[in-house]
């Protein structure tokens, strides 16, 4: 097996998938942080809606680099269905099966069409592949590290919109929630109750935990990051003679999920 990875330089492709990154690292913090404590049962549509937008960075991925998505829903629509089984059943039996089943999925599944050889069976060799393929990311942290880097160096320094709005929205958090909401719950009781959810939800937000969970969120999106590049990078398997992909095999498994 030999794979090939791309060099970090700071495109606009690249941006899009550290951005991608950066936003389903924060979600998972922000909506699914602690869920392992509450319970598989805690994962729905918090799940799903994470899993979905992984799943679109995986294909937007594969799309930018080729890929004909038409010719392989035979694999991306399943697995969707999967994904929003976590919002449609409270079985916890399958969110649990689901959960371990869904990264296997996306390895062996996601790899398909990056063979460099279309007529590629999977055999012996090839789930080899795929379990070194598993451990690729590893050497893919610094390239990931490196992209953010580079990403963080491309807007320092430099006025952007972003950094105005997020500039802004901080300021507005900082005077609402210092100043203003405390001053009208203080004068008006029903405004105080109705300004308790979501007083309560920043306390609990930004409370002990917030530095682990900016800390989780940075290792995450790096994490993720290493994990697209890994996935996502052609491979070749090679093997004797002509052999189509067995349809057979994939077949079976994608039936038994469903």
């Amino acid at each position: 097996m030999s794979i090939t990875f791309l060099e970090p330089h700071l495109t606009r492709d690249v941006r899009v998938k550290a951005l991608w990154s950066i936003a389903v690292s924060v979600f998972w913090v922000l909506f699914l942080w602690g869920f392992w404590s509450r319970g598989i049962l805690a994962l729905g549509f918090n799940a799903t809606a994470f899993l979905l937008a992984s799943l679109g960075l995986l294909l937007w991925t594969l799309h930018r680099q080729g890929t004909r998505l038409k010719e392989h829903l035979w694999w991306i629509a399943p697995i969707a269905l999967v994904m929003l089984g976590f919002s449609l059943y409270d079985d916890p039996f399958l969110k649990s099966v689901s959960v371990v089943l869904l990264p296997v999925l996306a390895l062996l599944f996601g790899a398909q069409p990056l063979v460099t050889d279309p007529q590629a069976r999977w055999d012996g060799a090839f789930v080899l592949n795929m379990i070194g393929r598993a451990f690729a990311p590893l050497a893919q942290i610094g390239h990931a590290a490196r992209s953010f880097n580079a990403l963080i160096a491309r807007l320092h320094g430099k006025e952007t919109l972003l950094k105005r709005v997020l500039v802004g929205v901080a300021l507005l958090l900082v005077v609402a929630f210092g100043a203003v909401v405390p001053l009208l719950s203080s004068a008006d009781a029903e405004f105080a109750g109705h300004m308790r959810v979501i007083t309560e939800w920043f306390q609990h937000l930004f409370s002990a935990t917030f530095v682990v969970r900016l800390c989780f969120g940075i290792l995450m999106s790096v994490a993720s990051l290493a994990v697209l590049y890994a996935w996502t990078a052609p491979f070749a398997h090679k093997q004797a003679g002509e052999r189509r992909t067995d349809s057979v095999i994939a077949g079976i498994v994608l039936g038994g999920i469903l």
